[in-house]
């Protein structure tokens, strides 16, 4: 190997591990557009893409408004399916093992007619 080929390799080493590590899901609901908040911070609109590195087990609080619509709030939990690439780098390293399980590809939420935040109907 050439000196130039070794940081090459570290590189992609080192990218395909955080690959391996990031879950993403869709979160939808039947309001598109209801704005979405995770952990307390406006993030966007449904249908929004949910990223993250969190370890297996860990929750994300997720809240859904729209105008007209009761505010919906869930734990989203990092358990819900198996990551093959986490789970072939644990197998080298160990440590990938914390990111084993990921996120569903996709969720869906129903926002129920009600009050809105204000109170008003």
């Amino acid at each position: 190997m050439t000196i130039t080929t070794r940081p090459l390799i570290a590189v992609l080493c080192v990218a395909s591990l955080l690959t391996a590590c990031a879950s993403e899901t869709v979160l939808r609901t039947n309001v598109p557009g209801a704005k979405v908040f995770i952990d307390g911070s406006y993030v966007g609109t449904t249908p929004y893409t949910l990223r993250d590195t969190k370890i297996v087990g860990s929750t994300t609080s997720l809240r859904f408004e729209s105008p007209g619509f009761a505010p919906t709030t869930v734990e989203l939990h990092r358990d819900e399916q198996l990551s093959v690439g986490a789970l072939i780098g644990g197998l080298f390293l160990l440590v990938p093992f914390l990111w084993i399980m990921g996120y569903k590809g996709e969720h869906t939420f129903d926002l129920q007619r009600g009050y809105t935040q204000t109170g008003s109907r």
